[in-house]
């Protein structure tokens, strides 16, 4: 009998095995292929045969003979299989030696969190994975986390996620991962977590919706009153967590103080315009979320476009072009930030937005012609 040494490389790691050397005794389940190397000296030219449960597999003969195989289908159970190495030369005298491997079935994980969205500075959730021992990994790092907790506080707004590694005793791995939100202020519905409301002497107080307007999400109290009384209240439990405030009006106006109630601040306006408030909310280890919002006061805008001249022409001889002026009325008292839109019915467009005059200047000479001595 020949003596002949073989090597498995599974997963970029050698196992050894040959001349009288210890088997290894697990592999797991989810390997797909295996490098097989084999020197030899066989006593006559021939062949060498992997034969395993499922397959078999043929190298040709030689020193340093090596192949990758897939492995075969089915070996995903913890019953040791038997893998033969065959030398056929004899046809009288199979020669073979053995190697017997378990292959370990990979870990079933568990791994979620309670919710999908979280509030910034909201209480700290316990992460819990099961089988427990494994490490936590946020946002795709190489490092685990120092603790199985996660904390709002500490992450900023926007999508996160958690992965969960564990690794059994045989060395057989799984991961699961779980992705999470961290939010601050809502402003629009479903899922506003702050009102702003209007209130009218003799109404009662409504909610306004906001809109885009200015590059903002913008609340508008539109109406021809002197004055405008916006308040600013929390909505929902999410923000239960926050215990003062600090809001600025946009005007100069800076209201701060403890949280009492859903009510944060109430501000008038005595003049019309749009006005770029912020909030602040802070709870009691000094964790903050802010937000960005219009508040616009005035009433709805008259409008008004005329034409000077005729709107009618017929293009001479190599004519491509016409230029028409406009005449735009009731402009002088718009409020800064109002957004004009002017269409025209061949695909153009032109958004504009006041002051269109500016200390007797046009803001917008390449489109807007004015004239200090007839407005």
């Amino acid at each position: 009998m020949f003596l002949f040494a073989f090597v498995f490389e599974v997963e970029g790691q050698n196992i050894v095995k040959g001349n009288g050397m210890p088997p290894p005794s697990n592999l797991c389940a989810d390997i797909t292929q295996i490098l097989l190397k084999l020197d030899y000296a066989p006593t006559y030219p021939d062949s060498v045969v992997w034969v395993s449960t499922n397959a078999t597999f043929s190298l040709s003969q030689g020193t340093g003979v090596t192949t990758t195989v897939s492995w075969p289908a089915g070996l995903t159970t913890a019953t040791p299989t038997e893998i033969y190495f065959v030398d056929s030369s004899n046809a009288s005298a199979v020669i073979s030696d053995t190697l017997a491997l378990t292959i370990r079935p990979m870990p079933v994980i568990s791994f979620s969190l309670s919710k999908t969205s979280y509030v910034r500075c909201t209480a700290p959730e316990n992460l819990n994975a099961t089988p427990v021992g494994g490490q936590y990994y946020l946002d795709g790092s190489s490092t685990p986390m120092s603790s199985a907790v996660l904390d709002p506080n500490t992450l900023s707004e926007g999508s996160h996620y958690i992965t969960y590694v564990y690794v059994d005793s045989f060395g057989c791995d799984a991961t699961d991962t779980v992705n999470f939100d961290i939010t601050g202020f809502q402003l629009t519905i479903p899922g506003n977590n702050l009102l702003v409301e209007e209130i009218i002497t003799g109404s009662p107080a409504f909610p306004i919706q906001p809109t885009q307007f200015g590059g903002l999400l913008t609340y508008s109290a539109c109406n021809s009153t002197a004055n405008a009384t916006f308040r600013i209240k929390r909505f929902g439990t999410s923000l239960q967590v926050f215990t003062s405030y600090i809001m600025d009006w946009g005007d100069g106006t800076v209201n701060t103080g403890t949280i009492s109630g859903n009510t944060l601040a109430i501000h008038q306006f005595n003049s019309a315009g749009l006005f770029k408030a912020s909030l602040t909310l802070l709870d009691s280890s000094g964790c903050s979320i802010t937000t960005t919002f219009g508040l616009y006061y005035g009433s709805t805008q008259a409008l008004g476009l005329s034409s000077p001249g005729g709107t009618t022409y017929c293009f001479g001889p190599n004519e491509t072009v016409k230029e028409f002026d406009f005449i735009i009325a009731a402009w002088e008292n718009d409020p800064d930030s109002i957004q004009y839109t002017f269409e025209s019915n061949d695909g153009t467009n032109l958004v504009l937005n006041a002051p269109l005059v500016k200390n007797n200047v046009s803001q917008y000479p390449q489109h807007i012609i004015y004239d200090p001595s007839d407005s």
